[in-house]
């Protein structure tokens, strides 16, 4: 009966409300479980059709006596209805999840999750209701938008924090040179593209930062950076032994049986608070749209009480497109559009990585029309990265990353990288420096040539004895 005296309680309490929810109640045939509270609510309705007003609690009173039928006991439990409802004795946290201030475009939603609920047999679908309420409360505070004027006071009185705040917080990636050159690291709204071949490390780029932006603390120590990490693509298992492995150094074949396992464990919660700080969900792949995403992040914040900074989904090509399409890169550019959405309405650094086009491995260096399926991915991702790797620097463990598509003053760099498969783990070359690539260049059809030659050069075979097992350096040329 709280619920029902909740609901109530907000429409007298906000008559202003009804004028947008008395069509969803008359619509739906929306009935109270206590039979009380409906009466109260009838009376209350066939006050408004006549007037457009509510009854006082006397003028509510006096009609329910009219009311044929009723026992003098029965009036008198109706009576102190009326007192709940008239003076607001409800829970706040049950006016919050029921109602909230419905919009116009998600009165259809409304109406469908309201009529899904059998008033008459509540305690039995408690379970229900509370995801309908959590689905109610998301569509009715949805954020539509942002009104802002540039010359504000508020803003312009503080000089130096306002020039500081126009590019907005960033998020570094762990890669010092990288963050330099992208001005401090990924920003919050963009949409973060890596693509590589299979089996180049997209999985294990977004491990790598994943683990990176726990560890870092450059924000206020009680809140920290949140991920929020969708698994598509692997098993749940896969992904929570690689980030472990990544965390305690520590390969995932022997976590189990590495004896330093537990207290390194023990040292890196201590050290990262890693306690809310990761947050993992998997789901089958191509079974949830970026609404569904967009959904469960919003949930997983309000229970949690915390804000999320990153949201990882690996990967974009198994996302379900929303609708019917009759081309995969039409889907494909639907989920792209959905997850850069996502990036700016909720403030968040999104990182999906996505396929590269089969024909780039015969290309020296791709560029962003080599993406998969869907060239206009590129038009959507504000920061895109490409993993590079011969043959020959898989076995060695260094690969590049080409940075084509970063909305910064450096753009089009190529940075050596050590990729380390045990650790699940990225690190930048320390011999290496940024390399810009200009297609026009010179120096870059240069250094094509030369790279070609020292492939060739140490295309020669390999001791197969110094593969062994659990071996961490890299095999040595014979």
């Amino acid at each position: 009966m709280g619920s029902d005296v909740s609901i109530l309680s907000y429409l007298i309490n906000n008559p202003d409300d009804y004028d947008v929810l008395h069509p969803v109640f008359k619509q739906s045939s929306f009935q109270f479980q206590n039979k009380g509270v409906q009466l109260v609510y009838e009376c209350l309705k066939r006050c408004w059709d006549k007037s457009s007003r509510f009854p006082g609690v006397l003028d509510c009173k006096e009609q329910l006596s009219r009311v044929r039928g009723l026992k003098p006991e029965k009036l008198e439990i109706i009576y102190d209805l009326v007192e709940l409802c008239y003076t607001g004795s409800y829970d706040e946290i049950d006016k919050d999840l029921i109602l909230g201030r419905v919009m116009e475009p998600q009165r259809d939603a409304l109406l469908e999750i309201i009529g899904a609920i059998d008033p008459w047999n509540f305690r039995a679908q408690s379970d229900m209701i509370r995801s309908k309420l959590d689905d109610l409360e998301l569509l009715t505070n949805r954020d539509i938008g942002r009104v802002f004027d540039p010359f504000d006071d508020s803003l312009t009185l503080d000089i130096p924090t306002a020039l500081n705040t126009y590019l907005g917080a960033t998020i570094p990636t762990g890669w010092p040179k990288s963050d330099h050159l992208l001005e401090g690291g990924f920003r919050r709204g963009e949409l973060v593209m890596p693509a590589a071949l299979p089996g180049d490390g997209k999985s294990m780029s977004c491990i790598s930062l994943t683990c990176n932006v726990a560890r870092t603390m450059t924000q206020a120590s009680e809140y920290g950076y949140h991920v929020y990490y969708c698994i598509l693509d692997n098993t749940d298992q896969e992904v929570l032994a690689k980030t472990w492995a990544n965390f305690l150094r520590i390969p995932t074949r022997r976590l189990d049986s590495e004896p330093t396992a537990p207290m390194k464990m023990i040292r890196a919660k201590e050290l990262y608070g890693l306690k809310g700080r990761i947050i993992m969900r998997k789901w089958p792949r191509k079974s949830k749209t970026m609404a569904d995403i967009r959904k469960d992040i919003l949930l997983q914040q309000r229970r949690r009480g915390i804000q999320f900074s990153v949201v990882v989904i690996d990967y974009l090509d198994t996302v379900k497109p929303e609708g019917f399409h009759k081309e995969n890169r039409h889907g494909l550019d639907s989920v792209t559009v959905g997850a850069a959405a996502l990036a700016e309405e909720l403030g968040v650094v999104v990182i999906s990585p996505t396929q590269l086009h089969r024909a780039a491995k015969f290309i020296e260096i791709p560029d962003i029309d080599n993406l998969a399926e869907a060239f206009s991915k590129s038009w959507h991702a504000a920061v895109i990265f490409m993993i590079l790797a011969t043959k020959m620097e898989r076995i060695q463990g260094k690969c590049r990353m080409y940075w084509p598509k970063t909305r910064r003053d450096a753009e089009k760099w190529l940075m050596g990288m050590m990729r380390n498969n045990l650790y699940q783990d990225f690190q930048e070359d320390p011999e290496s420096d940024p390399f810009y690539v200009d297609d026009n260049n010179e120096e870059v059809r240069q250094h094509s040539k030369e790279s070609k030659k020292k492939e060739q050069a140490q295309k020669v075979k390999t001791d197969p004895s110094i593969f062994e097992v659990g071996k961490t350096n890299n095999p040595m040329i014979v």
